[in-house]
C-alpha cells in the first residue's frame, strides 16, 4: 500500500480529486484500537482523541469536462 501525506484544507483536497475525475465514496478517520492504546498508552497519547490520518475511498468517475 502507499501512503500520500498531505497538509491540506480538506475542501481543496477534495477538489484535486474531482479535478481528476474521483468522486469521494467513503471518507474515514481510523483511530488505535483498544488493544494498541493498552500497550503502548505513551506513544499513542496525542492521537486517541484526535485522528492522525484519514483515508478516502475514491471512484474513477471520468475525465473532468
Amino acid at each position: 500500500m502507499t501512503q500520500h501525506f498531505w497538509r491540506r484544507p480538506l475542501g481543496q483536497v477534495a477538489d484535486a480529486f474531482a479535478d481528476a475525475g474521483l468522486l469521494i465514496e467513503r471518507i474515514s478517520e481510523p483511530r488505535p484500537s483498544a488493544e494498541a492504546i493498552r500497550r503502548f498508552p505513551a506513544e499513542l497519547r496525542n492521537v486517541v482523541d484526535s485522528p492522525s490520518f484519514i483515508v478516502y475511498r475514491l471512484r474513477y468517475w471520468g475525465a473532468p469536462a
